[in-house]
Parts: C-alpha cells; structure tokens; sequence
C-alpha cells in the first residue's frame, strides 16, 4: 500500500506583500475559470515571478502544463511539451534561502533553442497526462491530489489580494518512458470571484493547522521586504516561505521535532538544520525564538529573528522583545577607550549576553558566572571583557566587518 504524503502551502499574507510589491502584477477583478475547460471548474497553468502560463524545463524539454478541475470531482494534469530547452533545471529565480536551502520559489522557465540547425523531432511524444480528484471544503477551498504514485495530496491556498487560487507542486512525472528530475512548480488560477465564498476568519492553510507558525523580519524604506513565514505542521512536515529584496524563496520539505522538558524545537527545513535558540516562559507569553537565514540577490544573504507563540490567543509573535526570552539585563558594561567606547555590553538575568552598537544588537551569546569569573564560550574574564567576532557582508558589495572590542567591569 502506497502511503499518502501531504503537502501544504505558503501564506496569503506574504505573497501578497511580494507580488503587490513588484513580483507580479496584481490581477484586476476576473471571471472564473478564464483559462480552464468550458465543461470544467476551475483550471490552473504554471506562473513565475512575472510570467502567466510559462513554460517549465522538465528532463531538458520545455513545457506548458494545465490542471484542469472537472464537475464530476477529476482532475487532469496535462503537459504539452513544446521542444528542447537550451538549460534545464529544476528550481527557479528564488533561489536558496534561510534554513530552506535550495529549492526555489518559481518553476524554471524553459529557455528557448537557440540552435541554429532544423530539428525535425515530433516533440508532441513527450506530452504527458495526469490524472486525479479534487475536494472543496465550503469557505477554505479546494484540495487536489494526483494519482503520481505517491498519491500527492496539496491543499490549494487563496490570495485575496491577486483573487487567485495557487499551489505549489513537487512533480516528477514521466517523460518518453523515463521519471523526470523532481521539479518545484506552482500553478495559479483567477478567480476573484471566489473572495465571496471564503470564510470570514479565511487565513491559509497552514496557519489554520499548525502547531507553531514561526515569523519575523522588517520591511525597509524603500519598500525592501526581508520576511519570513516557518510553519511547523502537525504532521511533523515544515512549510516555509521567505523573501529579501525582489527574491522569493518558497519550501515544503522538512521535519521538526519539540522537546517539551528542555522547551526546544529542531529539525530541517529542505536540507538545513535550525533549533531554536530561546524560549519565553512568562506566564501568558510562552514561545519560541530562533535565527533564520535568508539568501538574497548576488550571492548575499540576511539573518532575522523569527517568533512563534505557543498560543496566538493569548501572545502574538509580533509583540515579543528581548527581555521575554533573556530577562532583564543585569549588568551593564562599557566599552574601554577607542573604538569600544561607541558600544555596551548587556548581561542578562537569564544568562544573555549582547552587545550593542546604539539600540542594535551586533553580538549575542550566552554566559556562566563562577563568582567574579564570566565564562563565555569557553573563555575566562574577570576585570575585563575582550571579544573578537567578524560579520560576513552578505553580499560582493558589502565586505566583511570584524569587531575587536575590549569592555571594563562596572565598579560596585
């Protein structure tokens, strides 16, 4: 018996935020079912980040792929291959990202043969067809699966914003006989239409089902959105979704696991392990913290810090600070003369250490004390605290800064 997986997909929320930001241009109003069969109910074609119905490289051949929604509750995934393309791939312009690792938050976009020579291949040999079924749950939408062999189960999402439904798919289907390389792609449907039937505490599915939903971030001033979602599901699967700049970076793979006694979450997000770094436990607030990492444009990357509540109803991720994870701070050290004088080192009362540059924090770790001895990774201090780290600059623009910074005992 073949087991059923379940993936599910992105916040609403976010995407809006980056295709509304300049990803894509949002939809006006339109009619139901503009691309899908006049017998059908609904269908979908594969999207990028500024491209409807584009073609995707799936075993080095470019094709253009619809999922048509029948009245009797079928679906049929078809692909109509339209030639070689001159790369393949199987990931898109969104790139590794965070704890995420590769993955990509578009489908490849099938580049066109630029060679020069007349191809006679009768490409339509590698069209493929898909079949399947599809629900609806009245006011939170549809949910498809596909007889792929793994009986690949996705609950599709609705954006208010654009009025499409999406979904992404990890497909691997087969092509002139042989299994295709595993293949991110993400289909969208218009229907705006559908914003009247949606319940009226609509969110998506994953931050309706989760156990924990990690977020966090900062938008900058010119519109720059460095974001990101984390959900940890019920079913031990990790559906993230991250943005900086103009990139996106979407992933369905993972695993996570709660140690309830310590009050630590770990696991993989794609191929990347995280844990998370502090939990809160004042009465009414419990939740947790953790770094995320996410790769942007040239080679560059950012770190955010990303908070989940242990129950939304009582505290929500967004109203968090540092002293409900490390306490309120103890003491305080200065920075000796020079360089050190612009920055001041916190100890706190749940054995934080920070040092911060005005209100930002550049260092963070933990400490030990063994009466006037402070133990900070594995070093010794008394009287005096000497701390050297380097920044990576995060992008080839932006070099590496190191921090050499000496900082004196408080007198009693």
């Amino acid at each position: 018996m073949k087991k059923s997986k379940t993936l599910s997909l992105l916040s609403g929320a976010l995407i809006a935020a980056l295709v509304c930001g300049g990803l894509v241009a949002c939809a006006a109003d339109e009619p139901v079912n503009t691309n899908g069969p006049t017998d059908g109910v609904l269908g979908f074609v594969a999207v990028d980040g500024t491209n409807w119905d584009t073609s995707v490289t799936l075993a080095s051949k470019k094709f253009n792929l619809a999922v048509d929604l029948k009245k009797d509750n079928t679906l049929t995934l078809k692909g109509v291959c339209g030639g070689k393309a001159s790369t393949g791939g199987t990931g898109g312009p969104g790139g590794p990202g965070g704890p995420g690792g590769p993955g990509g938050g578009f489908p490849a976009a099938a580049a066109e043969e630029s060679n020069d020579e007349e191809d006679n291949t009768d490409y339509s040999q590698f069209d493929f067809e898909l079949g399947g079924s599809w629900t609806e749950e009245k006011g939170w939408g549809y949910t498809v699966k596909f007889n792929d062999g793994n009986n690949t189960e996705i609950v599709v999402n609705f954006d208010k914003t654009s009025g499409r439904h999406y979904f992404y798919y990890y497909m691997s289907p087969e092509i002139g006989g042989e299994k295709a390389a595993e293949t991110l792609v993400k289909f969208e449907a218009k229907d705006s239409a559908y914003r009247k039937s949606l319940n009226a505490n609509y969110v998506v599915n994953e931050e309706r089902k989760c156990t924990y939903m990690f977020r966090g971030g900062a938008e900058g001033g010119s519109g720059n959105l460095s974001s990101a979602y984390v959900y940890l599901m019920p079913n031990g699967g990790v559906v993230s979704l991250s943005g900086t700049s103009n990139s996106l970076t979407y992933n369905g793979k993972g695993n996570w696991t709660e140690d309830k006694q310590n009050h630590v979450i770990s696991g993989k997000i794609g191929t990347t392990d995280f844990t998370t770094n502090a939990y809160c436990d004042v009465a009414g607030r419990e939740g947790y913290r953790m770094k995320y990492t996410v790769s942007g444009g040239f080679g560059g990357s950012s770190t955010m810090t990303l908070y989940a509540s242990c129950d939304t109803s009582k505290y929500t991720w967004d109203r968090y600070v540092s002293s409900d994870f490390e306490g309120e701070v103890v003491e305080t050290w200065n920075g000796a003369e020079g360089a050190s004088a612009d920055y001041i080192l916190e100890l706190t009362a749940k054995g934080y250490v920070n040092i911060k540059e005005g209100s930002k924090t550049v260092f963070s770790s933990t400490y030990t004390k063994e009466g006037d001895t402070i133990i900070i990774d594995g070093e010794e201090f008394v009287d005096s605290i000497h701390i050297t780290w380097t920044v990576k600059g995060g992008n080839p623009f932006t070099p590496d800064k190191t921090y050499d910074l000496t900082f004196e005992k408080p007198e009693a």
